[in-house]
């Protein structure tokens, strides 16, 4: 296929093309990478397709408002663009002209009117106070080459090596994610994240290491792994081995050997199900489920030397619905600031 001649338009109707700005086949990820590198003219073209197509993606209820008229786009575009004779085709020059015309015409109501429902909905918050703004819980699952299957948190990435499912199944992750691997026994997967590699043959486990926080936390479910540390580029002498329901928490700035521990299994499928679950839990526990669920840093000031317990559950509900409601019990303020939520206890609690 000649995609040199490619539009903007036309781009946006190619499956491939969706594909790649989805990430969700390997090969058309690949393929694109490479068009785009040997094609810098085109440039201009790929970042507008992928402008509009982000464009549609980013809100749910916008999605399925404008589903029937980006329908309507591409049936319109591709049956205008079929393969037609050469002489048809210079008669009905006009008519393809008009067609084109009408995709274009057909983008620009997308575009004017998402912007529309963007400022009415910037207009309605406008008025509130910065810690009333939401952080729902964003997760993407997908499966590899392999069969593993991959839960991404909100603002994490994974890239998969260059001969994934070669010689090893290696991959890198910066973030959170859950694994659930496919055995294989000749090829082990590997996941490289920050200075701590773990290597696996057939199991499920998750893997937390945030360039912001202070240490890296490998917890298994099924299987075995094994878990090394790297200091500046060199190989650890300490190599952990973990079994179901056991964790090994790293601090990034300090030489120790890590230690593991038991945790509860319900933990993860909580995580993995946008469930927060307390019983009789402390502020420290509390706080660490939370960043681990909603990917966020949470500060606090003022601390109490004794905050109250809290029991109870949330299920699938945004940050900010959580933190309302434990800021009633537990006497505090917040403010959510990109991915940071600052938390200031009252006085006199």
């Amino acid at each position: 296929m000649n995609y040199r001649n490619y539009t903007t338009e036309d781009f946006l109707t190619d499956q491939s093309f969706l594909n790649y700005c989805t990430a969700g086949r390997r090969e058309d990820i690949d393929f694109w990478e490479k068009w785009i590198a040997d094609n810098p003219d085109k440039k201009e073209a790929i970042e507008e397709a992928q402008f509009l197509f982000h464009l549609l993606q980013q809100d749910h209820q916008d999605r399925q408002q404008y589903g029937a008229e980006l329908a309507k786009f591409k049936s319109l575009f591709s049956h205008h663009t079929a393969k037609r004779p050469l002489s048809e085709k210079i008669f009905r020059l006009p008519v393809r002209i008009a067609a084109a015309a009408a995709c274009l015409l057909l983008l620009a109501v997308f575009w004017f009117r998402y912007q529309a429902a963007k400022e009415t909905r910037l207009a309605a918050n406008s008025s509130k106070q910065e810690r009333s703004k939401e952080k729902a819980v964003i997760k993407k699952k997908m499966v590899l080459p392999d069969g593993s299957i991959v839960t991404l948190n909100d603002r994490s990435s994974l890239v998969l090596s260059k001969n994934f499912n070669q010689s090893e199944r290696r991959v890198y992750l910066k973030g959170q994610a859950f694994f659930e691997v496919a055995e294989n026994k000749t090829r082990p997967f590997i996941v490289k994240s920050g200075d701590i590699s773990t290597t696996v043959l057939g199991t499920s486990f998750m893997i937390r290491n945030y360039e912001r926080e202070s240490s890296s936390r490998v917890t298994l479910l099924t299987g075995k792994v094994k878990v090394e540390r790297f200091i500046a580029g060199i190989r650890s002498p300490h190599t952990i081995v973990l079994t179901p329901n056991q964790e090994v928490v790293i601090r990034k700035k300090q030489d120790n050997i890590p230690e593991k521990h038991q945790v509860e299994v319900p933990d993860i499928d909580n995580w993995k199900q946008n469930i927060l679950s307390f019983k009789d839990a402390g502020l420290a526990e509390m706080i660490g489920q939370i960043e681990d669920l909603y990917g966020v840093e949470i500060k606090l000031g003022n601390t109490p030397s004794s905050a109250k317990h809290f029991t109870g559950e949330f299920r699938d509900k945004n940050l900010h619905s959580v933190l309302e409601a434990l800021s009633f019990s537990q006497k505090f303020d917040y403010i959510i600031q990109n991915n940071v939520v600052q938390i200031q206890f009252k006085e006199n609690q």
